[in-house]
């Protein structure tokens, strides 16, 4: 069943992020209260990227607590981008702007690492149980 969820998860990903690789015309769908559907398309690429280490439950401490504290990290990102822009339209002016880059970054660079460090840690895991 957890196989199921990341595979779910990192088809979710996939789907998200060849939108706006592609800058798909959905982007720009506005959705109620004129909400951009892009806004909606890149907090569940982040969302279900970041659940993806969550997901393969491998061992270690440390490798658990950095890839719950990232996913939700990536689920506070979008409510945080819109108090920061101070509406629906993410668009930032001044120290806003920066705090906002800053911590999309951090995301940004946060999700690879936890989902490299797990499957490392898996593949590691996995060599360990294997009989010899």
């Amino acid at each position: 069943m957890r196989a199921i969820g990341i595979l779910a998860c990192l088809l979710v990903a996939v789907a998200m992020a060849v939108l706006l690789v592609t800058g798909s015309e959905w982007l720009d769908w506005e959705l109620p209260f004129e909400f951009p559907a892009g806004n909606l398309i890149a907090a569940a690429l982040l969302i279900a990227a970041a659940a993806i280490p969550v997901l393969m439950d491998v061992p270690g401490r440390a490798l658990r607590v950095f890839a719950r504290a990232t996913l939700w990290a990536a689920i506070v990102w979008l409510p945080a981008s819109l108090i920061l822009a101070g509406g629906v339209r993410l668009s930032y002016a001044g120290w806003a702007g920066w705090l906002w880059i800053g911590c999309t970054l951090a995301l940004l660079l946060a999700i690879p690492v936890a989902v490299a460090w797990a499957a490392v840690a898996a593949l590691l895991a996995r060599r360990n149980v294997a009989p010899r």
